[in-house]
C-alpha cells in the first residue's frame, strides 16, 4: 500500500471519529484493552444499592451502564454534559421516568442538598465538596476513573512532550481530596493494563475520540509519526500502550447511626471483615496486612479442611464469580498452609499437616478477632 493510500484511509477514520454515548464498536476487533481489574465496579454498586434508594449517575454518557443496573426509574437520576449525549439521554431515559439534566460543571450539579443515597461516576468529572452536598448522611460516592498515566506511551508516539491533561488524576491525590472534603474512604485501588491496536486507522479514530489525551492530534500534523507506527504494525502486528484506572468508594459522614449504604459497605466489604461462600471463608488480618482463606467440606461421612495464605489480588476477586466453585479454584492457586482430612471410617489423609505454622497461627488469630467483632456488632444491634 502506498503512502498516499494510507493517508486516504487514515483521513477517512479521522473524519468519522464521532460516537453516540460511549460506543467503541467502530473499532471492535481492531484493538484490545485489558478490562480485567482487581475490582468489579458494577458488583460494588449492586452490593449496596437497594430499590428504595435515590441514585444519581453523574456524566452518564448515553445511559447504557445506568440502564443495565435496572434501578427503579422513579428513584434514578442522571446528568450529562456532552450536547449530543444530552439529546440521546432525553430520547432514551426521559420517557422511562428517569430525571435527566444537562450539566457541564461538576461543581454546580442542578439538584437539591442531600438528594441522593448513592452517586456513581465512571470516567467522568467530579468535585468532592459538591458530591458531599448532594449526598444524604451516610451516602456513598462510587467512582472508577481513568488515571493521568493512561495511554501515555501512545501519546508520546505521536505527540512527544505533550503535557498530561489532568496530572493529579491518580489514586493518592484524589483520595486526599476526598479526605480533605470530610469523606471516609471505604475502598480504593489502582491498576495498570495493556491496550493494543492492530491497525493504525483504529488508532487514528481512537486518538480523535479521546481528544483530551491527544491534544492537537491530526493525520496531517502527525503523519510522519503515523508512518512509523505503520512500520511497527507491519513488523510486530500491533502497537501497544498502557491503561491507568483507579477506584474510590467514599462515604459522607453520618449525622446519626443508621442503616445507610455506606455503613453496609463498610461492614460487608471492609478489609477488617471476612468474605464467605458456600464452602470457603476468606479473612484479612489488618495487624500483619496478610490475607487467608479456608475451604471446608463437611458431610455425614466426615470433614475436610484446607487453609491457604492468599494474595490481596485473590482476596479482592473472591465473590465476583457466578459459580462458587470458581472462587474455590482461585483460592487453590495460592500456597496451602494446613490440611485436615478424615472420615467416620478412618483418616483419608494426614489429620494435621502444617506447612507454615506461623501463617496458621496468624490466620487463627484473624478468625478469632473477626468472631469477636461480629459478637460486638450483634450486641450493639440488640
Amino acid at each position: 500500500m502506498t503512502v498516499e493510500e494510507l493517508k486516504t484511509i487514515w483521513k477517512k477514520e479521522e473524519d468519522c471519529a464521532f460516537i453516540h454515548g460511549w460506543d467503541f464498536s467502530h473499532i471492535h476487533g481492531r484493538y484490545e484493552e485489558e478490562d480485567r481489574l482487581p475490582w468489579d465496579y458494577e458488583s460494588i454498586i449492586r452490593g449496596v444499592l437497594k430499590d428504595d434508594m435515590r441514585l444519581l449517575d453523574y456524566d452518564t454518557g448515553g445511559g447504557e451502564f445506568l440502564l443495565s443496573l435496572d434501578h427503579p426509574y422513579a428513584n434514578t437520576a442522571a446528568t450529562e454534559g456532552y450536547p449530543p449525549n444530552v439529546e440521546l439521554c432525553k430520547e432514551r431515559l426521559q420517557p422511562l421516568g428517569i430525571d435527566i439534566r444537562a450539566c457541564k460543571d461538576a461543581a454546580r450539579i442542578p439538584f437539591e442538598d442531600e438528594s441522593f443515597d448513592i452517586i456513581i461516576n465512571r470516567h467522568g468529572d467530579f468535585c468532592p465538596p459538591e458530591i458531599k452536598r448532594l449526598l444524604k448522611p451516610g451516602g456513598l460516592f462510587i467512582t472508577q476513573q481513568v488515571g493521568s498515566d493512561n495511554d501515555r506511551e501512545l501519546v508520546e508516539m505521536v505527540l512527544p512532550g505533550a503535557e498530561k491533561p489532568f496530572p493529579d488524576e491518580n489514586l493518592k491525590a484524589q483520595k486526599a481530596s476526598f479526605v480533605d472534603a470530610g469523606f471516609e474512604i471505604l475502598q480504593s485501588d489502582e491498576a495498570f493494563g495493556p491496550i493494543c491496536f492492530y491497525d493504525v486507522g483504529a488508532f487514528v479514530w481512537f486518538a480523535r475520540i479521546i481528544e483530551w489525551e491527544f491534544p492537537g492530534f491530526s493525520v496531517d500534523r502527525c503523519f510522519d509519526r503515523l508512518l512509523q507506527l505503520q512500520e511497527t504494525v507491519e513488523r510486530d502486528g500491533k502497537i501497544c500502550g498502557t491503561t491507568h484506572r483507579y477506584l474510590i468508594v467514599a462515604r459522607k459522614p453520618l449525622k446519626e447511626t443508621d442503616n445507610s449504604p455506606g455503613e453496609r459497605l463498610k461492614e460487608e466489604n471492609s478489609m477488617e471483615h471476612k468474605k464467605k461462600g458456600n464452602n470457603w471463608t476468606a479473612y484479612y488480618d489488618s495487624e500483619t496486612d496478610r490475607y487467608f482463606a479456608e475451604i471446608m467440606y463437611t458431610s455425614r461421612e466426615g470433614r475436610e479442611q484446607y487453609d491457604y495464605e492468599i494474595t490481596k489480588d485473590i482476596y479482592s476477586r473472591l465473590g465476583t464469580f457466578g459459580d462458587d466453585t470458581d472462587n474455590e479454584r482461585l483460592i487453590k492457586t495460592a500456597d496451602m498452609t494446613y490440611s485436615f482430612e478424615n472420615t467416620m471410617y478412618g483418616t483419608l489423609g494426614p489429620e494435621r499437616t502444617v506447612w507454615d505454622e506461623e501463617a496458621l497461627k496468624t490466620m487463627e488469630k484473624a478468625v478469632q478477632n473477626q468472631e469477636k467483632k461480629e459478637k460486638e456488632k450483634k450486641k450493639k444491634r440488640s
